[in-house]
């Protein structure tokens, strides 16, 4: 094959030489054929898998960080309305029992139009009760049309994503960002969560020029701000973006190491194949014992506020005794050697996580491909060591006590006598709360209970003050469908032979299949 006889697009190898001709960029997005429209993604669909809608492609921002707004790509591409609409008709009508779709937009309310994307899914909402969430990436700088599109998505919105990826200035400079200013952020997140939309945000663990200190503060302000979820992802050297270029690495003194992406991997016409991620390990400005001491943290911060399971008592120190959620956090971390169960999670967790690590792809590839730990993460699957301990602690009900005790050592100095009656009683209720995976697989789990909640402490539960708890009792309910949907679930991944795998795989895909919630 030569470069006349080429196919664009495709690479080949020609001797000891790899030949790439750059594709020719498609300026018309609807003479792609539409992959549910030709039915091709019906086997996904009726796999339980969640549709992800595109209406446009492209990215105006320039995050170095990013590909997505790469030059060729800088320009946004749109899908016709009448593809659209076509495609999410299609996907209401023939799979009407999906809970939950995803529109994958870099930035969707940038344009105008996609107010009449979000009037289409309210129409569409109407006639299926099923979608009860729609997830979007939200755009900055157009927050009346953010706000526009939240209201009439309100009634059943799971969140809106507002990913900051740092405040801390500095890096913001380095990898050419800028989030929108503090008030308005403030007052944006008000207004969806009093129209009862959670708000979530992502961040970024290594950015370049944010140090061990200037980690910790985006982290505060991000419970400052009152975020319902808070994402925190490892920055990753993505191919073909800036970062990832050698004068960057050089500039900011970047090493990275390798780490196997889940489930990105298989065996195929006997070739094994494995997919990895190259991701910041140490810079200039942060150390890599540093950067990984934070791993901790950020699977309490998953673990604990995330999934819910402390945020109770996150919440309550905040407001009460006004230690924010991370020093909460930080104090856990400091006092889990002096709890024996909690100090032995404390050093699998941390030798775990320090195996996951690889100097290069070849490395990595050479460690999973031998035979027995091929056989292992072909049989019981692979698993970071985050969701690996929520697992732990969600099937141990002795770890969790001895969590929950934790933060009562730490609160009780700092709480009057009533103010410890509060959390003594914020301890009862989380025990109530928690759900055992083997009472809903046996199908032996209360479907609903009541119990005693005083009004002051709704608002640590997410409770509202309405009319509909007039007095001090609440109602926790795991209903029939959302037990039975728990059940299959964990059925699908093999609970019986590996429970703690079918945990993790269960909260992913169902984060709070674990704990009751308050019905309203």
């Amino acid at each position: 094959m030569n470069e006349r006889t080429a196919i664009k697009g495709c690479a080949w190898i020609n001797g000891h030489e790899l030949v790439f001709q750059e594709p020719d960029l498609i300026a018309t997005l609807d003479d792609i054929p539409s992959p549910y429209l030709n039915g091709m993604l019906d086997q996904f669909l009726e796999a339980g898998l969640l549709p992800l809608f595109e209406t446009n492609r492209g990215c105006p921002f320039k995050c170095r960080y990013c590909v997505w707004g790469l030059t060729d790509y800088n320009k946004v591409h749109l899908f016709s309305l009448e593809r659209v609409f076509k495609e999410m008709d299609y996907v209401s009508r023939k799979f009407p029992n999906i809970p939950a779709w995803i529109i994958a937009d870099a930035n969707f309310g940038l344009l105008p139009r996609d107010i009449q994307i979000a009037e289409k899914i309210r129409q569409i909402r109407k006639e299926n009760l099923t979608l009860r969430t729609v997830i979007t990436w939200e755009s900055k700088n157009t927050t009346q049309r953010n706000l526009e599109i939240a209201r009439l998505l309100v009634d059943k919105q799971g969140y809106v994503l507002m990913a900051i990826q740092t405040f801390d200035e500095t890096a913001l400079i380095e990898i050419n960002r800028k989030n929108i200013n503090s008030e308005e952020m403030l007052s944006h997140i008000g207004t969806f969560q009093q129209n009862g939309t959670q708000v979530v945000t992502n961040i970024l663990s290594g950015l370049p020029g944010e140090s061990y200190i200037g980690h910790l503060q985006p982290l505060r302000k991000c419970f400052e701000y009152g975020f319902d979820n808070i994402g925190i992802f490892s920055t990753i050297l993505l191919p073909g973006s800036e970062l990832e270029s050698q004068a960057l690495r050089d500039k900011y003194q970047i090493r990275t190491r390798y780490r196997l992406r889940q489930g990105m991997f298989g065996e195929y016409n006997g070739m094994k194949s494995i997919d990895s991620e190259e991701i910041i390990s140490e810079h200039a400005a942060m150390s890599q014992d540093e950067l990984t001491s934070f791993r901790l943290v950020h699977w309490l911060i998953w673990y604990g506020w995330n999934h819910g399971f402390l945020k109770p008592f996150y919440k309550y120190a905040h407001h009460i005794a006004q230690i924010n959620p991370v020093d909460l956090i930080l104090d856990i971390i400091r006092l889990m050697p002096s709890v024996s169960r909690l100090h032995k999670i404390q050093l699998d967790f941390n030798n775990q996580a320090a195996q996951e690590w690889f100097d290069s792809h070849q490395d990595l590839y050479a460690h999973y491909t031998s035979s027995d730990k091929w056989h292992e993460i072909t049989n019981e699957g692979y698993t970071r060591v985050e969701f690996r301990y929520n697992s732990v602690m969600i099937s141990n009900k002795d770890l969790f006590s001895d969590m929950l005790k934790v933060i009562y050592q730490i609160l009780q100095d700092v709480l009057s006598n009533h103010q410890l009656e509060d959390l003594e009683m914020l301890l009862r209720l989380a025990w109530e709360m928690r759900i055992e995976p083997d009472s809903i697989f046996t199908s032996s789990l209360v479907s609903s209970k009541l119990v005693r909640l005083p009004i002051h402490l709704r608002p640590f539960l997410g409770v509202r003050d309405t009319d509909d708890y007039p007095i001090d009792e609440i109602i926790l309910e795991k209903d029939s469908v959302q037990q039975e949907a728990v059940r299959r679930h964990l059925i699908r991944f093999g609970y019986v032979d590996r429970p703690l795998y079918a945990i993790q795989k269960t909260l992913g895909a169902l984060p709070d299949a674990f704990s009751y919630s308050i019905k309203n």
